[in-house]
């Protein structure tokens, strides 16, 4: 089921090219994805960020953090100056690793879901109408997002996330787990990693300073109630996993790899910088005396 965030062309984002920006679509991937995470995930990121060893990765003072890896947009039609336009967001698919989310930028109003089964107050009239022949004619782009979710160093797999916030059913006993991928990263990139990741270490201090300063004024939470919310932040969702069987869910699962791995293979997309040939030449944006080159 996909989440619908709305959106307008912005006037600073056609002023050059009397369409919708392309670098436009990348913010506004960003915040859908965003309320997408909010919205499903919140009970299984509740739990993950706990450090009294009642979270469901331990009693870890890391603190919790969502990454994003990756992002690509394929466009298929313009943005008209100042129309109103539909982001329709959901999960494609699971790795062992990464979350893949997949997000549609659809013109307002020409295709409208048969229900808001999370949200059931936000029905509407002529729901599961569409106002085009084919639906894909109502997509003006469609972009895919990776996301991992890291505990401290720890990277805790989606699916973990995903059954703390009652998303999925029940995985058979004799269903083993999804395999890891382990691709050795060169030696440079693993110098900038250790660069990279000095800011979000001197967060999780920061963040184990404050967990131990509230811990200490607030009392003791008392033991969690069994709720069915689904990871509805204001509990009006109802738990839809017994619907769906885990070989069900496995066979959607696998469907959405097919295209999420796409994404997964650019990992090696690094190796096709050509450091050690010839340059065409340096250009300098604004003025030459300023120093900004490029």
């Amino acid at each position: 089921m996909s989440l619908k965030s709305s959106q307008k062309a912005a006037t600073l984002a056609i002023i050059n090219q009397m369409v919708e920006s392309n670098s436009t679509y990348f913010q506004d991937v960003d915040i859908a994805r965003t309320h997408l995470i909010c919205t499903l995930f919140s009970a299984g990121i509740e739990q993950a960020r706990k450090t009294k060893g009642q979270g469901i990765i331990g009693s870890g003072n890391n603190a919790f953090g969502i990454a994003l890896g990756g992002v690509v947009c394929s466009f298929r039609k313009e943005i008209n100056p100042f129309e109103k336009y539909e982001m329709w967001t959901r999960v494609l698919s699971w790795d062992r690793k990464w979350l893949y989310i997949v997000t549609h930028f659809v013109r307002k109003g020409q295709v409208k879901p048969r229900r808001f089964s999370m949200y059931p107050q936000q029905q509407t009239k002529d729901a599961g109408t569409r106002l085009v022949f084919n639906k894909e004619d109502a997509v003006t782009a469609s972009a895919l997002s990776k996301i991992v979710f890291k505990k401290g160093r720890l990277t805790i797999p989606p699916e973990v996330i995903l059954q703390a916030s009652r998303l999925l059913p029940p995985r058979p006993a004799e269903v083993p787990l999804l395999p890891t991928q382990v691709v050795a990263a060169p030696a440079k990139r693993q110098i900038a990693q250790e660069i990279f990741d000095v800011p979000f270490r001197a967060f999780e201090k920061l963040d184990t300073i404050w967990e131990a300063a509230r811990n200490s004024i607030l009392p003791e939470p008392k033991p969690q109630r069994a709720e069915s919310r689904g990871g509805s932040p204001d509990g009006t969702a109802t738990d839809k996993t017994s619907d769906w069987t885990w070989a069900r869910m496995e066979a959607e699962r696998a469907r959405g790899m097919e295209m999420a791995k796409h994404l997964g293979n650019l990992e090696g997309l690094t190796m096709e910088f050509t450091a050690e040939a010839d340059a065409l030449g340096k250009h300098s944006d604004l003025w030459w005396f300023l120093g900004l080159t490029y």
